[in-house]
């Protein structure tokens, strides 16, 4: 489901929709392995999207 969801919004990420699915494809077997794992990836996305607002800000 979070990669139709990313998948979808692939022209919104821009170039980072690549990256972003990455990260997610490395973390489908933590995901499976419990809520930390999850936190963990949302904590990782986040800081992606504050990485983006700041180069968008520019």
């Amino acid at each position: 489901m979070l990669k139709r969801k990313i998948h979808s919004l692939e022209n919104d990420l821009g170039i980072y929709s690549d990256e972003i699915t990455e990260i997610v494809d490395k973390n489908v077997q933590g995901l499976k392995s419990g809520r930390d794992d999850i936190v963990r990836l949302a904590e990782l996305l986040n800081k992606q999207a504050d990485e983006v607002l700041l180069l968008c800000s520019l």
